[in-house]
C-alpha cells in the first residue's frame, strides 16, 4: 500500500472526492431506510463536514495534544465525533443504529 507521501496531488484530490461522494450515497441511503430526516442541502453539508472530520481528527489530536501513539480509546473518540454529526438529524429509528449503547442505557433506565 503507497503512503499519502507517494501519492500524486491529483491522486490525493480523487480520492478525496470518491470517499465524499460515497459518503453522500451512505446518507442518502440512510434518508430512504427512515434512519435520518434531512433535507438535500443540509445532507451535503452534513457529507462534507463528515468527511472533513473523519479526514483530520487525527491532525486535530497530534496538534492539540501532541498524540503520537494512538490507542483504541482514542479511536473511539474520533468515531464518536463523526456520529455526533449524525445526532442533530437522527429519527427515532436511526438513533439505536448510530448510538446504540444509547439506546441500551435508555432501555435499562425504563426497565
Amino acid at each position: 500500500m503507497r503512503s499519502a507521501e507517494d501519492l500524486e496531488p491529483f491522486e490525493v484530490r480523487s480520492t478525496a472526492l470518491r470517499a465524499e461522494s460515497q459518503t453522500r450515497i451512505v446518507l442518502e441511503r440512510m434518508r430512504q431506510e427512515g434512519l435520518i430526516s434531512i433535507g438535500s442541502a443540509q445532507l451535503d453539508f452534513l457529507a462534507t463536514n463528515i468527511w472533513i472530520v473523519s479526514a483530520y481528527w487525527i491532525d486535530y489530536l497530534v496538534n492539540r495534544g501532541g498524540v503520537t501513539e494512538f490507542t483504541r480509546e482514542q479511536l473511539s473518540w474520533g468515531a464518536r465525533q463523526i456520529s455526533s454529526l449524525f445526532e442533530p438529524y437522527l429519527t427515532e429509528a436511526g438513533a439505536p443504529v448510530i448510538w446504540p449503547s444509547a439506546s441500551d442505557a435508555a432501555e435499562k433506565d425504563a426497565g
